[in-house]
């Protein structure tokens, strides 16, 4: 059995619209798959250089992203290209959730939400 990130969320854009999605890890815990509409992407859990997370942090992001104080977002910082992905979520558990996820494939490796 294997955990996975919270079912619905919203992707933002550059131009402050935001889009619904769903992210799942991968089989193996390696990767988030990420759907929105007739588009997907792949984000490695190896390939995110962080998990911006706090007001502070938050406000690395790019202003064009959209994010107010109210929101409840997480953003991915990709290692390769430097950008992020922000994702806003409906409630703070369910962004808790993804984050406390995220971060422990992050620090414990793929093999760490697997159930024996």
């Amino acid at each position: 059995m294997q955990a996975s990130a919270p079912p619905s969320k919203h992707l933002g854009f550059r131009d402050k619209s935001r889009l619904q999605c769903w992210a799942k890890l991968r089989g193996d815990n390696s990767a988030l798959e990420l759907s929105c509409e007739k588009k997907s992407r792949t984000v490695e859990v190896g390939a995110i250089k962080s998990l911006l997370h706090t007001p502070q942090q938050l406000q690395r992001v790019d202003g064009s992203a959209g994010i107010t104080p109210e929101d409840f977002c997480v953003a991915l910082h990709l290692s390769a290209s430097g950008n992020c992905i922000p994702f806003f979520f409906g409630s703070l558990r369910d962004k808790n959730l993804f984050v406390l996820t995220v971060a422990k494939i992050r620090r414990d490796g793929p093999q760490s939400l697997l159930l024996s």
